[in-house]
Parts: C-alpha cells; structure tokens; sequence
C-alpha cells in the first residue's frame, strides 16, 4: 500500500501517486513472464469461489480512502469523502453507487448515516469485508485507494479519480 501503512508499503524512486515512475511508463517491459506473476498472484489472493461480477451489474462500488494519506494530500482535489461522493453521484448518479467507507476512518459511521440518509446503498466494512461487497458491483470507483488496484487483480473494473498509476493506464 502507500503511506500511511502499518504492514507493507512500496517504494517508487521518484516519487508517490502521481510522480510515480509508473505514471509515466508506457509499460512496453511488460511481457509474458509478468503476465503469468500476476496470474499467480491473482490465484492467491481470490477467494476459491471467486468469480468475477457480471459486467452487466450496472452499480459501482464507490470506496473510501483516509483523507490524510499523501497520495490523497498531494495529488486529488478532496479534502473529505464527502466531496468525493457528491462527485460521485454527479457522475455516476444516486441509483448507480453504494458508498463503502475506509475501514480504518474516523468519520466512518458519520459517512454510513448521512448516505443512508440520502437515499445511498451503502456497505458497511464492519459487516462485510471488501471482496464480498466487490462480488455485488460490476466496477469499482475511488481516488487513489489500493481497493483499485484489488479490484484489478481481481479483474474488475477499476476507475480512478485521483492522479496515480492506474489512472494513467486506465483502459
């Protein structure tokens, strides 16, 4: 993950988010030999059950990131979830999200009840853990959020609003 972290963290020699090397990487290195990594890596990491959601499924699991993360800081307009989730709703509309606060946020149970009282669908990372509520939505929207990059590998659509990797590769 990025930083703040308590476990792993990578480290990019020129920078975070939107200075990252990978930002302006065309990606030309990328051959079989990773393509077969990733494949690995996707095994371990899917649930056994796993399969991905429908790309019929219309809703898009919009997540939520610690506002106070550097790549959040330095490299989104945001300065809360909730600028984010009207932004959200501008584009994709009520009836097409559910709103996911970040597990670790102070301001979780803030977020749930003012969506609820919106009208939002939300899902609660107290009562259902990221790939359950990934296995529900045929794409996955946030700024920055690490969310993304799992729900890549799980092969999901991922969009990015913040300036990151996966923003300048999206497609």
């Amino acid at each position: 993950g990025w930083l703040p972290q308590t476990d792993f963290f990578g480290l990019d020699y020129t920078g975070v988010a939107g200075n990252s090397s990978l930002c302006n990487d065309d990606l030309s290195w990328v051959g079989d030999p990773e393509h077969a990594l990733l494949e690995d890596l996707r095994q371990t990491y899917a649930p056994e059950d796993w399969r991905p959601p429908r790309a019929s499924n219309a809703r898009t699991l919009v997540v939520g990131q610690l506002m106070s993360e550097s790549q959040v800081v330095g490299f989104t307009q945001y300065q809360t979830f909730n600028e984010f989730i009207a932004d959200s709703i501008d584009q994709l509309g009520t009836d097409q999200i559910t709103v996911r606060p970040h597990p670790l946020s102070d301001d979780q149970d803030e977020v749930l009840q003012l969506c609820r009282s919106r009208g939002l669908e939300v899902s609660d990372p107290k009562e259902e853990d990221f790939v359950s509520a990934l296995s529900k939505h045929g794409s996955v929207y946030g700024i920055t959020s690490t969310a993304l990059l799992e729900a890549s590998l799980l092969e999901v659509s991922a969009m990015a609003s913040g300036e990151c990797p996966l923003l300048s590769h999206q497609g």
